[in-house]
């Protein structure tokens, strides 16, 4: 089941899940902000980095938390639409993230890193396919079928850069 669900105004936890959403929004929104920083010399990098985070925090965060999903997974209602189109539009935006995140790290002459986050790129691209895959009917009853699995992966390996780049941060690596 799609995680949106659990936002969904049948969902018990609706609140506590869309506020979450929303924080989480606030606290991207903020990290793309210090990637554009710390990225500055390298301007296309800088800009399209931040903006990858800044339109997930938006899109999947603030926005889908704000506007609810409707309890059938359906984009009827409003609300549902604009939680449906802002997440698959946040979604597309971090999908990139670990490519330019490869793609900066290849450029500072990070080559064990680059080759990491350029095979984190590549698993969040397959379990986003399987992830938009599993919704279509042709392959329920599948072992496509399985949205919410699809789902948590992408975002776990949409996530493991900014992790990674946190433990950087915090432990630093002497070259």
């Amino acid at each position: 089941m799609a995680m949106s669900i659990l936002g969904s105004p049948s969902s018990p936890v609706s609140s506590i899940y869309s506020a979450w959403l929303v924080v989480l929004g606030l606290i991207l929104s903020l990290a793309s902000s210090v990637y554009f920083s710390v990225l500055s010399e390298k301007t296309v990098l800088a800009v399209l980095t931040s903006v990858s985070i800044f339109l997930f925090a938006l899109g999947a965060g603030i926005l889908a938390g704000i506007f609810k999903a409707d309890a059938d997974d359906k984009i009827g209602t409003l609300p549902s639409r604009i939680h449906g189109y802002s997440s698959a539009i946040g979604f597309m935006a971090l999908l990139f993230f670990p490519l330019l995140r490869s793609a900066a790290m290849f450029e500072d002459r990070h080559f064990m890193l680059g080759a990491s986050y350029l095979t984190v790129f590549l698993f969040v691209l397959l379990f986003f396919i399987l992830f938009i895959m599993s919704d279509k009917e042709q392959y329920n009853g599948t072992c496509i079928d399985r949205e919410g699995t699809w789902e948590r992966l992408t975002l776990f390996f949409m996530y493991l850069p900014l992790v990674a780049d946190s433990l950087i941060i915090l432990i630093p690596i002497t070259a």
